[in-house]
């Protein structure tokens, strides 16, 4: 989480960025404010105040009581030179990308039926040369998301769609090259052909690989096709502000960012020195929220037993026998959260062998004292917590690229809602052995620098942890009707 800005910056800045590279050109109607709160997950106010802003800065125009649309043009030179300051994040962007999608999309298809895959094989059909290129990427689009619904789940459909959006560039003719998003109907169809094989013969590997390959070709066209834009434009100058490409939706509640922030900095001992943590004041002041926001997330970390705030004192860093608060596992808002809890740690389990595979060059023996205190001193009771907190700490801090960071980050705060299940019956008399063997293997790994052990470890571990869990969730009564 961005401890220094307000929501609505990170929202204008990205709109910003889209307008000024030329994704959303002069003339476009902006999304509107119902569509930038689903795509971004941030509230009405949030985006009428990013709108505003826009607005003052003369990037749209709205006529009262119609939509806004962009007013903002520019030479093809300044198209390019916005386009050449986000370089860096594209390239990064299919690097992660490329790493997490293709065993998303490879685990889904294994769970296909015979009429997902005849829905699959008429997709194909439909392309012809006849079509625009936006009815061929559609014609796509749709494939991709077929081999991600038979899971159900609306994390994956979120980053489905975040894909799309960081993986389009906008084309500038000043390149003299091919526009790198070209590519015929043909193309596509014997493509997703060769695709739709794989999946009939039952091999998810040949078609991760295949996905995989399609991301690093994809990546090296846009590259190709930047480094020709950088050659016909010339030295880039000094950039004019801070501007983000697309900022992926964040999937949790503002509060439960805050919350795992000060869970991070718990556990990494930042706050070992001192008596009490920062009070809510502080906490407004730092993290740019509310009074309510603050107060929300120090509340939550009192019932996960993380903290204990004494009356009039202050908080405190809890003891390990604190204790957490029961939750009622019948309340419609607390299953939500708990199925989200388990569709972040389904995508995890599926994508950390990839995921693991691509820290493991990264990895050193010094991380070994972190790694060790951090399960010592874990803020829950639970090993198995401590671990997971251990073992996501390195996807983010060592991964290779920033869009993975951020996505995994994301999924972390949503695994807080995990505790839920921590403070029910169903757990807390059950065991927790394969966390304290698992451990004691990815410390082991970590020691040797040995990559293929800790990708084989973390890959068990989350894959134990997720089996768990679904167990778990299965053990839950249905929840009422309620009244009619």
């Amino acid at each position: 989480m961005r401890q220094d800005r307000h929501l609505y910056s990170d929202l204008y800045r990205s709109l910003c960025t889209q307008i000024e590279c030329g994704y959303l050109p002069c003339g476009q109607p902006l999304p509107s404010q119902p569509q930038l709160c689903a795509q971004y997950n941030v509230g009405i106010t949030t985006v009428r105040r990013a709108v505003a802003q826009l607005a003052r800065q003369g990037y749209i125009r709205q006529p009262p009581g119609q939509p806004a649309v962009v007013s903002y043009t520019a030479a093809p030179r300044q198209y390019a030179l916005a386009v050449l300051r986000r370089r860096a994040d594209i390239a990064d962007a299919f690097g992660g990308l490329g790493v997490l999608m293709p065993p998303l999309y490879a685990a889904g298809a294994q769970l296909l039926k015979e009429r997902d895959l005849a829905a699959l094989r008429q997709t194909v059909e439909q392309i012809s040369p006849t079509m625009s290129q936006a009815q061929i990427y559609s014609c796509a689009n749709i494939y991709f998301t077929r081999l991600l619904r038979p899971f159900g789940s609306d994390l994956m459909m979120d980053l489905q769609s975040d894909a799309e959006n960081f993986l389009r560039v906008p084309y500038n003719p000043l390149a003299r090259v091919k526009d790198p998003s070209l590519i015929t109907a043909g193309q596509v169809q014997s493509f997703l052909a060769a695709a739709t094989q794989n999946i009939r013969r039952g091999d998810p590997s040949a078609l991760q690989r295949q996905l995989g390959q399609m991301y690093r070709r994809a990546g090296a066209a846009v590259e190709r096709y930047m480094a020709a834009l950088a050659r016909a434009v010339g030295p880039l100058p000094a950039a004019a502000g801070e501007h983000c490409w697309f900022v992926s939706k964040g999937r949790s509640e503002l509060y439960l960012r805050v919350a795992m922030s000060l869970l991070r900095r718990i556990g990494g001992g930042e706050f070992s020195g001192q008596k009490y943590l920062p009070s809510i004041p502080q906490l407004m002041r730092t993290y740019h929220v509310t009074k309510d926001t603050a107060s929300r997330a120090v509340t939550f970390l009192n019932r996960i037993g993380a903290v204990q705030t004494l009356n009039r004192r202050g908080t405190v860093v809890a003891r390990g026998d604190a204790g957490y608060q029961m939750s009622d596992l019948s309340d419609p808002l607390v299953r939500r959260r708990l199925q989200l809890f388990a569709q972040a740690l389904q995508i995890i389990a599926i994508t950390a062998p990839a995921a693991a595979a691509a820290v493991a060059p990264h990895l050193s023996a010094s991380w070994l004292p972190r790694m060790q205190q951090r399960l010592q001193l874990g803020c829950t009771m639970h090993t198995d917590t401590a671990l997971v907190q251990v073992m996501m700490g390195c996807l983010v801090a060592l991964s290779p690229h920033h869009a993975l960071q951020n996505i995994y980050s994301q999924l972390n705060e949503l695994l807080l809602w995990g505790y839920y299940l921590q403070v029910s019956p169903q757990v807390l008399h059950r065991g927790h052995d394969w966390a304290s063997s698992g451990a004691q293997q990815l410390l082991q790994a970590v020691a040797r620098e040995d990559g293929d052990a800790f990708v084989a470890a973390l890959s068990h571990n989350f894959n134990a942890l997720y089996q768990q869990v679904c167990a778990l969730l299965a053990q839950l009564p249905p929840l009422s009707a309620g009244p009619s």
